[in-house]
C-alpha cells in the first residue's frame, strides 16, 4: 500500500486505457474485459458524479433477465475488484463505494479523464455563452484531447461502442467547425496538423480528403498528389472503393489540366518519370488505370492497336478451404504479374481479390498464349494444392463508329 494519499487520480480512457495518481502511473493487472475491471473503468469515468446501480447491473449483466442474479453478479464483481485494488498501489482509503443506490471509485479524491474533460468543454461551446475566440480555443482543446475510439479493447461491448459513437461525433463535430475557422483565417498550418492526426486516428473517414485541402492551399501540389494516391490505394485494396473522386477533381482545372505549381519542361519531365524505375509491368490505382483504359480505347479508333483486357481472381476457397490470408497471396501474386508481364503492360488491383492487366500488342488469341503461361508459372511458384487463379482475357473494342473530323 502507498502511504501518502493521492491528491488527484486520472484515466485516460480514449484510444487506450491508462491510470495515474498525481502524474504517476498505476499499473491495472488483468484483462480489461474482465467485468470487474470494466466496472472500474465505468465507476473513473463517472467520476465525482458516479454511477447508479441499476446502470452497472445491467451493463455487466451476462444474458440473464434475472434481477436477483443480476444482483449478485455486481457484488461478485465488486468483491473481485476490490480484492485486486488491495495488490495495487492505492494509499489506504475508501474505494469503491456505494452511497443512496449510486457507486462511486472514492468520495475522498477527485477523479479526473479526458472524457470528462470534454465533457466539460462541450457543455461550454453547446451553452452559447462564449465568443468567437473563446469558442475557436475550446474547439481546439477538444481535439487536441481527443487521442483516438473510446477503449478500443472494448469495442465489443455495447456500452463502450455507445460511448465510443458519442465522443467521435464530439470530436468530428468540433474538427469541422475548428477547421472552418482556420480555413476562414487562412492557417493552413494548424489546419493541416490537426487533419493529419484525425486521418491517422480515423483513416476511412474525411479527413484525407480535408488534409490534400490544406496541401494545395499551401502550394504543396506533390504531396497532396501522393496523400491523394496512398489514400485510394489503401481503399481500393481494403473495399474495392474510392471515396476520393470528389476530391481528384480539384486538382483539375475546368479545362481538366492538373493544377501543378509552374515549372520548366525538363523539371517537369524528370519529375513525373523518376518513380518509374522498375523493370516489369506497371502498377498504378484503379483511377489511374482508368484513364489508361480510356485514351487508349480513343487511340484505338485511329490506329491499329491490338489492346486486351485480363481479369485475374484469387480462388482459395474452391482449391483449398485452409488459405485465409488473402491479402497476403495478393501482395505475391502483385510482385508476380509484375515480374512475368512487359513493361508496357498496366495493372491495378480492382477488388480484394483481383487484379485488371492492359496487355498492349496482344489481340485475344495471344492474350491467350499469356494465360496460359501465367496459369503455369503460378501454380509451378505455387505447389499443388495452392491457392489457384482463374485468368480471362478478351480484346478490347472500340465503342461504335468514330465520327469524321472536321
Amino acid at each position: 500500500m502507498k502511504e501518502r494519499p493521492y491528491s488527484t487520480f486520472y484515466a485516460r480512457l480514449l484510444g487506450g486505457f491508462s491510470f495515474s495518481g498525481d502524474g504517476q502511473e498505476i499499473p491495472i493487472k488483468g484483462n480489461l474485459r474482465s467485468k470487474y475491471l470494466q466496472v472500474l473503468v465505468m465507476l473513473l469515468k463517472a467520476g465525482k458524479e458516479g454511477i447508479s446501480k441499476e446502470r452497472l447491473m445491467v451493463r455487466i449483466a451476462s444474458g440473464t433477465d434475472s434481477r436477483d442474479k443480476m444482483m449478485n453478479n455486481l457484488r461478485q464483481q465488486i468483491f473481485v475488484l476490490r480484492r485486486t485494488m488491495n495488490g495495487l498501489e492505492f494509499p489506504e482509503g475508501q474505494y469503491i463505494v456505494s452511497v443512496k443506490g449510486r457507486y462511486y471509485f472514492s468520495r475522498d479524491q477527485d477523479v479526473m479523464t479526458d472524457t470528462g474533460q470534454i465533457d466539460q468543454l462541450y457543455q461550454v461551446l453547446r451553452s452559447g455563452k462564449c465568443g468567437k475566440e473563446k469558442r475557436t480555443e475550446i474547439l481546439r482543446e477538444i481535439c487536441n484531447i481527443y487521442s483516438g475510439e473510446f477503449l478500443p479493447m472494448l469495442s465489443g461491448e455495447e456500452w463502450a461502442a455507445v460511448e465510443g459513437a458519442y465522443y467521435q461525433n464530439i470530436f468530428f463535430e468540433c474538427m469541422k467547425e475548428l477547421c472552418g475557422l482556420l480555413k476562414e483565417q487562412k492557417n493552413y498550418d494548424e489546419m493541416l496538423e490537426l487533419c493529419s492526426k484525425a486521418s491517422q486516428l480515423h483513416p476511412y473517414d474525411e479527413w484525407k480528403a480535408l488534409e490534400i485541402d490544406c496541401l494545395m492551399a499551401k502550394n504543396r501540389y506533390m504531396d497532396a498528389l501522393k496523400v491523394y494516391e496512398k489514400a485510394t490505394e489503401v481503399f481500393y485494396e481494403e473495399f474495392g472503393v474510392s471515396p476520393f473522386d470528389s476530391v481528384m477533381a480539384k486538382y483539375r482545372s475546368s479545362q481538366g489540366q492538373l493544377l501543378y505549381a509552374s515549372g520548366v519542361l525538363s523539371e517537369i519531365k524528370g519529375e513525373m518519370m523518376k518513380q518509374d524505375t522498375g523493370m516489369g509491368a506497371y502498377y498504378c490505382n484503379y483511377p489511374s488505370f482508368l484513364d489508361v483504359y480510356r485514351l487508349m480505347v480513343r487511340l484505338k479508333e485511329r490506329q491499329d492497336l491490338k489492346i486486351s483486357l485480363m481479369i485475374c481472381t484469387l480462388d482459395s476457397e474452391e482449391q483449398n478451404e485452409k488459405v485465409t490470408d488473402i491479402s497476403r497471396i495478393m501482395e505475391d501474386f502483385q510482385s508476380f504479374i509484375s515480374e512475368n508481364l512487359r513493361r508496357s503492360d498496366v495493372f491495378t488491383r480492382y477488388s480484394p481479390n483481383q487484379f485488371l492487366i492492359l496487355l498492349f500488342g496482344s489481340d485475344e488469341q495471344s492474350g491467350e498464349k499469356v494465360v496460359a503461361r501465367l496459369q503455369r508459372k503460378w501454380r509451378m511458384s505455387r505447389g499443388e494444392g495452392k491457392p489457384w487463379t482463374d485468368f480471362a482475357v478478351e480484346e478490347i473494342e472500340t465503342p461504335g463508329e468514330e465520327s469524321e473530323a472536321v
